[in-house]
């Protein structure tokens, strides 16, 4: 069964900027930060073996910064998560020049 959750997501997007896929930019605990919050998510949601795909438009900074909140919501739940973007964007650029040729 794959779940698609927003909720947690956007209270990580507070405290992330940019990492690479997967790597965290503080490890879980370091830092001066209270990571009561993040232990606390984490233990209410196992998400282990579950994908999660969002979708959106994120490009340059924007990707890094969303890729860097799912990184957290990885670390925190367990899931796997894949960004949609390109398929989307190839669907929509497709249809678009195919609409524009009718």
């Amino acid at each position: 069964m794959k779940k698609i959750l927003m909720a947690g997501v956007a209270a990580f997007a507070l405290t992330a900027v940019s990492a690479q896929a997967q790597e965290l930019m503080f490890p879980v605990g370091e830092g001066d930060f209270n990571w009561d919050s993040f232990e606390a998510y984490s233990a209410d949601h196992d998400l282990a073996g579950e994908q999660v795909t969002v979708f959106g438009p994120w490009l340059g900074p924007d990707q890094e910064a969303i890729e860097a909140v799912l990184a957290y919501f990885a670390e925190a739940t367990g899931a796997d998560y894949g960004n949609a973007r390109d398929n989307l964007f190839d669907f929509i650029a497709s249809w678009t020049e195919e609409t524009l040729r009718d």
